[in-house]
């Protein structure tokens, strides 16, 4: 009883989280693929609740074409949930892909043998121990699946943290501050996917092999209502300004597409440095904690991706890693001079965080702020 009401709990914060959702995809279809991942979460829900009347401890699955027909929606959460992070980090808008369907391969497997038992062999039974031979048969299915969707999981979290590192790196290249638009949230979301995954693959595994009863009872289920909850609570309030407002910045690279095939010469670039230069050293733009590429291009009359080249190529630093240096110097200056606060500093050199100046003071100096100011005063 306690499990069907977790369920009925996950299943009304996934379907209320899906509506929410589909009504913004006339906004922007960035919201699509997160609509249908809670959709589909919704039905797995649904055929949790409808299971659990019908399990009897120590025995053999009762129904199991309801245990499969919920492997195949969960097998659906991962590419779902690949698409959306995609979208959501991708410079412009593509929409939904003809390769994406390939992503959808691996469902189709168990959704094509559940149709040929149901339709070959015929569905139910009349008691948990009378069981058709398609049942017996659908219960080692089952048990085989569980392990491919382990192993399709696995996968998707290789693909969601190489293209988190891969969005990381893009930030970098055009922005000064860029905590407020990193998805730190997303790693959080993905260790309690795996603790999730990890509980309620273990119990399937062992109830379809062995007839256990639930192990991990009821800390798995507790488990998936704080995942569902979490991604509920980040996902509504994700909006997809990030990937429009790098798409702005983009965009000033294509009018220059034209001069791609004329780099810059060696003149060209030490003069584009200078400005460069000139500007953060000399005029100490740094201090603008909203700065980006695109703005610093605006300040000194040069095309955005001339400004990239000459960072990558004469100046050897990213942008986000050349500014945020500047910024460190002054503060390392101000440290030792100043009874300023740690934090007061912070924010007049440019950094809009107490944790993005410690981490950016540490990898240059190999120190916290305070450790810095109380050796510079010992000295």
């Amino acid at each position: 009883m306690f499990a069907a009401i977790i369920s009925a709990l996950a299943l009304g914060i996934s379907a209320f989280s899906a509506h929410l959702l589909a009504r913004r995809i006339a906004h922007s279809n960035v919201y699509l693929p997160l609509a249908l991942f809670f959709a589909a979460n919704a039905v797995v829900q649904f055929c949790l609740i409808v299971r659990e009347p019908l399990v009897v401890p120590g025995m053999v699955p009762y129904l199991p074409e309801i245990t499969l027909f919920k492997l195949v929606v969960e097998l659906t959460l991962p590419p779902l949930f690949w698409i959306y992070v995609r979208e959501l980090t991708s410079e412009h808008s593509r929409g939904w892909r003809k390769t994406d369907i390939g992503h959808f391969v691996v469902p189709l497997l168990p959704a094509v043998i559940l149709a040929l038992v149901v339709t070959v062999w015929g569905a139910g039974a009349n008691s948990p121990t009378d069981l058709t031979t398609g049942q017996r048969f659908l219960g080692c299915v089952n048990a085989i699946l569980n392990i491919l969707a382990l192993m399709q999981f696995c996968v998707y979290v290789v693909f969601l943290m190489v293209r988190l590192s891969g969005y990381r790196r893009k930030l970098m290249d055009l922005f000064a501050s860029t905590e407020d638009l990193e998805l730190n949230w997303f790693r959080s979301a993905l260790w309690l996917i795996v603790i999730n995954v990890g509980l309620e693959l273990g119990a399937e595994i062992l109830y379809a092999l062995y007839g256990m009863s639930n192990p991990y009872y009821p800390w798995n289920g507790l488990a998936r209502v704080a995942a569902i909850w979490f991604f509920a609570a980040w996902g509504l309030r994700q909006r997809p300004g990030l990937r429009i407002e790098i798409a702005k910045t983009r965009d000033d690279h294509s009018v220059a597409k034209k001069y791609e095939k004329s780099a810059l010469s060696p003149e060209q670039l030490r003069a584009v440095s200078d400005k460069i230069r000139r500007a953060l050293e000399l005029d100490k733009q740094y201090r603008d904690e909203n700065l980006s590429l695109r703005a610093l291009s605006e300040q000194i009359g040069e095309l955005p991706n001339y400004v990239s080249q000459a960072l990558n190529t004469d100046i050897n630093e990213t942008f986000f890693d050349y500014v945020n240096r500047l910024r460190v110097l002054e503060a390392m200056e101000r440290l030792k001079s100043t009874e300023d606060t740690v934090l007061m500093i912070a924010n007049e050199v440019g950094f809009n965080s107490r944790s993005s100046f410690y981490s950016a003071f540490k990898k240059v100096t190999g120190q916290t702020p305070t450790a810095y100011r109380l050796a510079s005063n010992a000295n």
